[in-house]
């Protein structure tokens, strides 16, 4: 006799799908993780350490603050290619701070997209 055929809602079938998927995440996290690092080409392609790079602490502050341009002004440079001027008015008797903003370069994609295209037509030998 036959075995009757289960009929499944959607969600039901999605669930045993989100659970197999899973399992399957799990079986290999749990090759990887068990299998030997030797560097031996007989256990495979070993694991290599990723490259390390530091990072430019100083620079990291400089882009960060503000940079005093005297009297009460300050510009700070921001990554989408804008620049922020804020001039505190205490120095003329007011109260308060006055900001304004104003286009001073390249956005960071800008400068990214520029450097890549270089890279490109450098290798074309253009």
């Amino acid at each position: 006799m036959a075995k009757p055929v289960r009929k499944y809602t959607n969600s039901q079938r999605l669930s045993r799908l989100k659970d197999k998927i899973n399992q399957q995440a799990v079986e290999q996290a749990m090759y990887n993780y068990s299998k030997p690092n030797t560097g031996s080409v007989m256990h495979g392609t070993p694991n290599y350490v990723p490259h390390s790079f530091v990072e430019d602490v100083q620079k990291k502050a400089i882009a960060s603050t503000s940079s005093q341009v005297g009297n009460g002004f300050s510009i700070k440079k921001g990554d989408n290619g804008t620049c922020t001027l804020t001039e505190d008015l205490s120095n003329i008797g007011l109260q308060g701070k006055m900001t304004s903003r104003f286009n001073c370069g390249l956005s960071k994609g800008e400068k990214a997209f520029n450097s890549h295209m270089k890279k490109v037509l450098k290798k074309l030998g253009k």
